[in-house]
């Protein structure tokens, strides 16, 4: 945090400098950072005295120096110095190589980073190779396809004739799925030939580690000579570490080089990390140590008495006087700290030894295990697939054949083992008191199946199997009247709306179309719609292009109100081929049903919102997610007076341009009319039930926490053996603060003292909601720990990234326990 609050103090008066393009003389003396990235924890400097500074933070090893000094004066040690130096010297220089060698490592991927090689636009107007630690802010950098951006860049143009380009941000939030980027409309046509001659200026905010926040203003000269100056967003803006795909090549502006970059400014200095057990080691180590001193004292005041005795005249006793040799303090002292040598045995420092060797060759054995890899077994994978793309796996020996016989050559799918990054905390995971998870892909398979769907009130089970095509081919023979009052048919509508609301992306693969999106639902949604003949087949800057019962039509988008987690909907305008201004939105039931039409009936006179309703509290039984599409005709005059004011706000540089954009998507995605509701299944992976099982009983607590509704949540925990009859189950669903409080304390009462039952009877499982959770950790928290500390597992759902971030924090903050959270995902 003290890193990156100096960054911001570096430009927090004038802000961070316009950025000029291709103009590295009015650049030179603007105090940009360089492009050299450092994520080692030592130099070759300052290892010897860093290094050991850290490990003299151990009072384990300051007790163990404090011998090592009292051994070395012969007046005073009774020992051998070596006895003492010599495994205290092995312990400091086994942890030293240790360090040296995972730093090295870091060195080693460094230089790589930095001396990656890249086509920068030099002063000549050509493109010619430079070291990414040399490019510099204000450079247009041309990056290939499949390689990582070396910088954070302003996208000008790309190869595609519309300025789209696919991006993976793996190495940013874990995610594999390729997300669409495109280039503003004022400069995706420029061509290889005309950026040379490009000039212009980018403002652009103070370097912050927000990856999804970006703005910025661009200013270029358009081809009658005027300057144009246009809005720039997080869509615009390329993320060192992300890579291009799919796209053949990408020219950029440098915006953000070095320790400014997002990605720099969201890491840390690798820290120095004490396990539970070495804090405690140190605490008993102190106690050790003052009662070791205690022994000393009485062991001294005792040598003196020896001499006030009847024995003291014997021959056979030591008869020198304890005034000798200095007086009698000094030689206190010497006779304190012979004693305190000779119970150095009091705090063995094999211990310390014992510990390091364990440690690191626990850490060896843990990467070396097949059982902690990511395949296990001769699994087989076809040569051409790709991150995103089926796997092939050929049967194992012994299997009937069947279509293997077909495939193409395929070779063994590598085996990914885990890797201990740090052998520090090992001993961690046999401490951990509370498993906090996410559902989706960390309990589940992150892999969407359309299961159902229901539209107008009529559920459909085989959507996957064209049933929705036929019903919409057996709509057209015979439609000539008005089913709904709003939309002429429903039907058709509900899949157009799945071929058109997303942001997938249409590949190529082995002469077949793939898509790929962030979201799997998003995938999900638009293969159901393409098996009922409503293809997605493009996306281009004329709009998009959706082959509808074999007839390929062309639908312009005219605005897109993204999918984010506060807003949990995603809605296009799009002008339709009969020239009608059309909206489609999709999102959950809780954002989308407030913002529906009353009174909407279905030709039989059906309420279709309420059974509707009914119908998606019936797919989250079944524990499948689910979504509602909805859809309304914008007029001609409202649309243009909206559209004007959006991108006034889109433009706007202020501070509240995010709340503007917002205010006015909110007022257009209202009065919607209802379509349907989708049903996605994900399964829960392998062995999951058995492994939750396994870790309650072995005393650990779980929560799992998502953002599904509650009855899917519920479904899943009893599916995952989370939530079991033996224990109570408490759901915590509140309107107000004074509810949540008064449902916490009603099961409190109940649960809290047990009455006549045993202690392990008063064990009890909870759900609760994210709107309650709101109050939960805020004004209602001391007793909300209070009914969390008798809970054998937790369910929180509807829970925003914000929330889950909070539920742990409190958990730890106030248990004082080891917690391991476990997310996949930027969210998490």
């Amino acid at each position: 945090m003290g890193r990156t609050a100096r960054r911001h103090k570096r430009y927090a008066r004038e802000g961070y400098p316009a950025v000029d393009i291709n103009n590295q003389a009015a650049n030179a003396g603007k105090g940009y950072a360089h492009n050299r990235i450092t994520t080692t924890k030592y130099t070759l400097y300052n290892f010897l005295p860093k290094n050991l500074f850290e490990q003299f933070r151990r009072i384990t090893n300051i007790y163990f120096l404090l011998i090592c000094i009292i051994t070395l004066i012969p007046q005073v040690s009774p020992l051998n110095p070596v006895t003492s130096i010599a495994p205290l010297a092995f312990v400091l220089i086994v942890t030293a190589i240790k360090e040296g060698f995972e730093d090295y490592h870091r060195y080693k991927s460094d230089k790589q980073v930095n001396n990656r090689r890249y086509l920068v636009l030099n002063h000549e107007g050509v493109f010619a190779d430079e070291y990414s630690k040399d490019i510099r802010v204000g450079q247009i950098v041309k990056v290939m396809n499949d390689q990582p951006f070396p910088a954070d860049l302003v996208v000008i143009s790309t190869s595609e004739e519309d300025g789209a380009c696919y991006i993976e941000t793996a190495q940013l939030d874990g995610e594999t799925n390729l997300k669409i980027h495109r280039a503003l409309p004022e400069t995706f046509r420029i061509t290889l030939q005309d950026i040379a001659n490009m000039r212009g200026q980018v403002e652009c905010d103070v370097p912050h580690p927000n990856l999804y926040k970006f703005k910025g203003a661009l200013t270029v000269q358009n081809p009658s000579g005027e300057s144009v100056r246009v809005s720039l967003s997080e869509k615009q803006l390329m993320l060192r570490g992300a890579q291009l795909r799919n796209t053949d090549y990408l020219l950029g502006v440098v915006v953000y080089v070095g320790k400014d970059s997002k990605l720099s400014l969201n890491q840390k200095n690798p820290p120095s990390k004490f396990s539970t057990v070495e804090r405690r080691l140190n605490r008993s180590v102190i106690g050790v140590f003052f009662f070791k001193l205690i022994l000393c004292m009485i062991a001294t005041v005792l040598f003196y008495f020896q001499f006030l005795g009847p024995w003291t005249g014997s021959w056979y006793m030591w008869n020198q006087s304890p005034t000798a040799d200095g007086g009698a303090g000094i030689n206190a002292l010497k006779i304190f700290f012979s004693y305190f040598a000779f119970l150095s045995f009091l705090i063995p420092v094999s211990l310390m030894v014992t510990l390091e060797v364990v440690k690191v060759s626990q850490a060896q054995f843990m990467d070396w295990d097949d059982l902690m890899s990511s395949k296990e077994g001769p699994g087989l994978i076809d040569d051409d697939d790709d991150e995103g793309g089926d796997v092939k796996v050929e049967p194992r020996e012994g299997a009937p054949e069947g279509g293997a016989t077909s495939m193409p050559p395929l070779k063994k799918k590598p085996i990914r083992h885990m890797s201990a990054k740090t052998s520090n905390l090992n001993d961690e995971l046999s401490l951990v008191k509370y498993v906090f998870s996410d559902k989706t892909g960390t309990l589940t398979e992150n892999r969407m199946v359309f299961s159902k769907c229901s539209v107008s009130g009529t559920v459909y089970h085989e959507g996957m199997q064209g049933e929705l095509r036929e019903q919409v081919v057996d709509a057209n023979r015979r439609f000539d009247a008005v089913v709904s009052e709003r939309v002429r048919d429903p039907l058709r509508e509900f899949l157009v709306d799945l071929a058109l609301c997303h942001a997938v992306v249409p590949t190529e693969k082995n002469n077949k179309l793939v898509y790929q999106s962030q979201s799997p639902d998003e995938v999900a949604l638009a293969e159901a719609a393409r098996r009922n003949d409503f293809v997605f087949l493009a996306r281009t800057n004329d709009g998009v292009t959706v082959s509808i019962l074999g007839e390929p039509q062309l639908y312009p988008v005219l605005a897109i109100m993204e999918f984010s987690s506060d807003r949990r909907r995603m809605s296009v305008i799009v002008r339709s081929p009969e020239g009608r201004i059309l909206l489609y939105s999709k999102g959950a039931d809780s954002m989308m049903l407030p913002r529906l039409m009353p009174d909407q009936l279905n030709s039989e006179g059906v309420d279709i919102v309420k059974k509707t309703q009914d119908d998606i509290e019936m797919f989250s039984q079944e524990g499948l997610r689910t979504l509602i599409l909805a859809m309304k005709e914008v007029p001609q005059p409202e649309f243009e007076e909206w559209y004007a004011q959006y991108q006034t706000a889109n433009s706007s540089m202020g501070d509240d341009r995010d709340e503007q954009v917002e205010a006015l998507c909110d007022q257009m995605e209202r009065g919607l009319v209802l379509l349907g509701a989708t049903a996605i299944e994900d399964k829960l992976q392998d062995g999951v039930p058995e492994t939750i099982e396994y870790l309650l009983q072995a005393g650990i607590k779980v929560w799992v926490i998502t953002g599904d509704k509650q009855e899917t949540a519920i479904n899943i925990g009893h599916s995952c053996k989370l939530l079991t009859p033996v224990y109570p189950l408490v759901i915590i669903n509140a309107e107000d603060e004074d509810q949540c409080r008064t449902i916490i304390e009603r099961a409190l009462d109940q649960h809290y003292q047990g009455g006549p039952t045993s202690s392990a009877q008063q064990e009890i499982s909870m759900v609760i909601d994210g709107h309650s959770l709101t109050w939960a950790l805020q004004e209602q928290a001391i007793i909300f720990l209070k009914l969390a500390s008798i809970c054998h597992s937790v369910v929180c759902c509807r829970v925003t990234p914000l929330q889950k971030a909070l539920v742990v924090r409190l958990i730890k903050k106030s248990t004082n326990e080891v917690c391991l959270s476990i997310g996949d995902g930027a969210n998490d």
